[in-house]
């Protein structure tokens, strides 16, 4: 298995052709739950107790800077989740982190067959699935996710109308993005069932050792055979103020 790692960004090759995956962690730099997922599956990888046996893999810690500060962003009001447009990423980056990082993560998401942004929020939450749309390919990632809504964009809302975020970089590139909000971002119960959440679709796609799997029984008998999450589209977006 090759390896090489730069910048927060780990990739990992199997020695068979297959399809590319990014698991991305950290895009705001205090949603804790991704960072540890991200972290944890370098580890493992690097230790060889997870073996890739086909694909590419890259582990990614989005916005390292922030990641460093404990903070959501680097600068204020600005989101690097908001930075994958058309013009931000053509031409010369505008002059604060977020900008130059959504151009260094760009080629990497373009890539992607499969792109699984970690995500969590600033007020307690149940976990839920943001994606621009569904089908039923994207059904078989989505069923290993343990939420049961799934909030769709399909016309950009919170972009403004454009894609905006690593999801919808991702589907207007011809992947599949999902972006998992995994509840409230100080909140990290949920590490190890996100992590195993990982693997599965990891296993899924043939990209790991069936055998490797073995620990993760409860969560597959758990999973329903039959499609059964909740669907929501989003249509209007609201903006809080700081007093809201």
């Amino acid at each position: 298995m090759k390896q090489t790692a730069d910048k927060g960004i780990w990739k990992f090759e199997g020695p068979e052709p297959g399809p590319c995956i990014v698991v991305l962690g950290g895009v705001h730099g205090n949603e804790l739950t991704g960072i540890e997922v991200v972290k944890r599956l370098v580890e493992r990888f690097e230790s060889g107790e997870l073996e890739l046996v086909r694909g590419t893999l890259y582990l990614v810690l989005g916005n390292l800077e922030a990641i460093t500060q404990g903070v959501r962003a680097s600068a204020v009001d600005q989101d690097l989740n908001r930075m994958f447009t058309k013009s931000n990423l053509e031409g010369n980056p505008q002059d604060f982190y977020e900008s130059r990082r959504a151009q260094e993560l760009a080629p990497i998401l373009r890539e992607a067959d499969i792109c699984l942004d970690l995500h969590a929020t600033n007020k307690p939450s149940d976990p839920f699935i943001c994606i621009p749309s569904v089908n039923e390919r994207k059904k078989e990632i989505l069923r290993w996710f343990d939420c049961q809504n799934i909030l769709i964009d399909p016309n950009f809302v919170t972009g403004g109308g454009q894609p905006a975020a690593t999801d919808e970089f991702v589907e207007v590139n011809g992947g599949i993005g999902l972006c998992y909000e995994t509840g409230w971002a100080q909140d990290t119960s949920k590490i190890e069932s996100v992590f195993e959440s990982v693997l599965e679709v990891l296993d899924q796609e043939g990209m790991t050792d069936v055998n490797l799997s073995k620990a993760m029984t409860n969560l597959r008998l758990s999973v329903p055979p039959e499609f059964n999450k909740d669907m929501f589209e989003l249509v209007e977006a609201i903006r809080l103020t700081e007093a809201e």
